[in-house]
């Protein structure tokens, strides 16, 4: 959480938050089918998310300024 003051300026930052599938579980990162492009792409992710996840599950990730991580787990495959 972070707090602003009512002077400060601030620049607009794109989230793009979207659905994908786990393709491939590294160490601390995932690679992840996006459900609606079709591209694979490297994603970070919580070391306890990552634990719970298997390939093939389906996830939502968030995509800020180019770096995309895993949020949560949608369901099983």
């Amino acid at each position: 959480q972070m707090v602003y003051a009512h002077e400060d300026k601030l620049e607009g930052v794109d989230v793009n938050r979207s659905k994908g599938q786990v393709v491939l579980k590294g160490t601390n990162t995932v690679q992840v089918m996006d459900l609606f492009s079709y591209e694979t792409v490297d994603a970070n992710i919580e070391p306890e998310l990552l634990s719970e996840l298997s390939e093939g599950d389906t996830v939502a990730f968030v995509d800020v300024e180019g770096k995309k991580k895993v949020i949560d787990k949608l369901r099983s495959a």
